[in-house]
């Protein structure tokens, strides 16, 4: 078994990695002046006229609550299966918005017609996941805050097709009223097909 040392490293850096690393910094610093490699979108142009706004008084403020600027969460994923990917905002103090992407950046608000207004309360994450397996997405919202543990129940918006929503959670068993965050979903059939790859053949 040969063991490298760092002498043996450097000089396989600087023989193989360093110049293309070097090369790649000369060719941004000559361009970089016209290299963009983002654009703004005027809310005017994509219909997207969402805000976070969040007002402190007495009872919401960064000392009675210092996870106040936080932040809400958006998740974004393809709701209609149409190849283009909408747009979900959740709001701390206010409600939910969904917009549909009807391509080209261009995005309609369908909150309402879609049922996933959601409630008022604290929320802090929102995860996009095909919770029961019907090859939609699904939208999860997670409740924080000071609120009363009622108040904190997270919500699960299952698509029904149609850009159609309905509020399940509890009969999910996910209407989690603790403290959370954001949900992760694991897709269990990718797990065991990775773990049977390794298994030796019978």
């Amino acid at each position: 078994m040969k063991v490298f040392s760092l002498e043996d490293l450097f000089y396989s850096f600087r023989k193989g990695a360093l110049p293309t690393v070097l090369m790649l910094l000369f060719v941004i610093s000559v361009n970089g002046q016209s290299l963009k490699l983002f654009e703004p979108v005027s809310s005017k142009k994509s219909g997207v006229t969402f805000r976070n706004t969040i007002t402190e008084n007495e009872e919401h403020n960064a000392l009675t609550y210092e996870n106040l600027y936080n932040g809400g969460g958006v998740a974004v994923g393809d709701i209609n299966n149409d190849g283009l990917d909408d747009i979900f905002f959740i709001s701390n103090m206010d409600y939910n918005k969904l917009y549909l992407n009807t391509g080209d950046f261009r995005f309609r608000d369908i909150t309402e017609s879609s049922g996933v207004t959601g409630r008022a309360g604290w929320k802090s994450g929102v995860t996009m996941a095909d919770i029961n397996g019907d090859g939609l997405l699904d939208i999860y919202v997670c409740h924080s805050g000071k609120d009363s543990p009622d108040k904190r129940r997270n919500e699960l918006f299952i698509n029904k097709g149609n850009l159609k929503f309905e509020e399940m959670a509890k009969a999910y068993g996910i209407d989690d009223p603790s403290y959370s965050t954001v949900g992760a979903f694991l897709i269990l059939i990718m797990m065991v097909i990775w773990i049977c790859s390794f298994l030796p053949p019978m």
